[in-house]
């Protein structure tokens, strides 16, 4: 086990050995943090190639921060990136403390880069950690950037409902009044394994009927949702109209976090904004029954977003290429030099065509 400094040391785990991780439970900011859904991302997304190792650092044997990072490689790549698939919105280490957190990820990714072979890191999206601490590597760039809408410091419903634009709210009890002229409906609020096994088929139905289109896991939705339930974190909600479920939003709660998952609705009762009234009905239930303070969106930048919530963070994913071996740094040439060239150039040829 190498040494770093004061006491701290470095290690790796298989993790198969995922009991270490609940040591860090309900530590987690987000749902989608938590290890159970680690464990669904590897079941139901993962590359049987890949090696999936836990980079620790410990004190004492006390683990300071424990990080899961897929290793694998790609023709004569060696790839190192997060734990993550197209359903995770944000990745970050688990911490045993708040304390001193961008200093142990400092040191942490050091001790990664010293003591694995690799090419290339793709670390995100990131959003809670400070990842300014890892992306002080000359060969660093942002990937990709995403938009994250919340609304935090939520006091009670009342003060959230009056804070949403009146074209939101005129347009909701608008179409709920036609809605209730022509249909009998009501909204049901899943929260337990029973009723969600007897709705879950609803969930699928309707969202094959969306615009969306085929979903690509419907078993890992399901395993992330029971996983939920168990501890009480899934808020699933339908709204119902003359007995058939017509929308469906499925949301999870951590820590005073209500966190939108997934939604969809029946195109066939678009005009009626089932997809809005469910929003607001979950929105009144999480605040005011599960007394959550922040509700947030995911990632993404549709704009109907703006309505719902005020405030916006900016999620990235870096990549990050090794200096110290020669793919590393021909990925770098590749994806950093030439990319900044062909900036200049066009910065140039558009003064020439302003000139002439």
């Amino acid at each position: 086990m190498p040494e770093t400094h004061e006491n701290i040391t470095y290690q790796s785990f298989d993790f198969d050995k995922f009991e270490l991780f609940y040591k860090f439970k309900d530590k987690y900011s987000l749902f989608e943090l938590s290890v159970d859904w680690l464990l669904a991302t590897i079941k139901h997304m993962g590359e049987s190639s890949s090696l999936i190792c836990v980079h620790c650092l410990l004190q004492d044997d006390k683990i300071l921060v424990a990080w899961p990072l897929v290793q694998h490689k790609t023709g004569i790549v060696f790839n190192v990136q997060s734990l993550t698939s197209f359903y995770s919105s944000v990745s970050e280490p688990f911490y045993d403390s708040p304390k001193n957190q961008q200093r142990y990820l400092e040191i942490l990714f050091k001790e990664v880069c010293s003591h694995n072979q690799w090419d290339k890191f793709t670390l995100g999206p990131l959003e809670f950690i400070n990842y300014s601490a890892i992306e002080q590597n000359q060969y660093s760039k942002i990937y990709s950037e995403t938009d994250n809408w919340y609304e935090d410091d939520i006091q009670s419903f009342q003060q959230y409902y009056d804070e949403r634009p009146s074209r939101l709210k005129n347009t909701i009890k608008r179409r709920e009044k036609q809605l209730i002229k022509k249909h009998k409906h009501h909204i049901k609020v899943v929260t337990c394994k029973k009723e969600f096994d007897l709705f879950f088929s609803c969930y699928k139905s309707i969202y094959e009927k969306s615009w969306k289109g085929e979903e690509y896991s419907y078993d890992f939705i399901e395993q992330v949702c029971l996983k939920a339930i168990n501890e009480n974190k899934l808020r699933f909600g339908l709204l119902i109209v003359d007995n058939k479920a017509v929308a469906a939003q499925i949301w999870f709660l951590q820590g005073g976090v209500a966190s939108i998952f997934k939604l969809a609705y029946d195109p066939q009762y678009q005009n009626f904004s089932v997809g809005s009234i469910l929003s607001m009905a979950l929105s009144q239930h999480v605040i005011d029954v599960d007394k959550v303070h922040t509700i947030e969106f995911g990632m993404g930048s549709e704009p109907y977003k703006k309505d719902w919530m005020s405030k916006c963070n900016k999620r990235v994913t870096l990549q990050i290429f090794n200096h110290k071996t020669m793919i590393g740094n021909v990925l770098a040439f590749r994806y950093i030099a030439l990319s900044k060239i062909k900036d200049w150039m066009l910065a140039k040829i558009a003064k020439y065509i302003v000139r002439e």
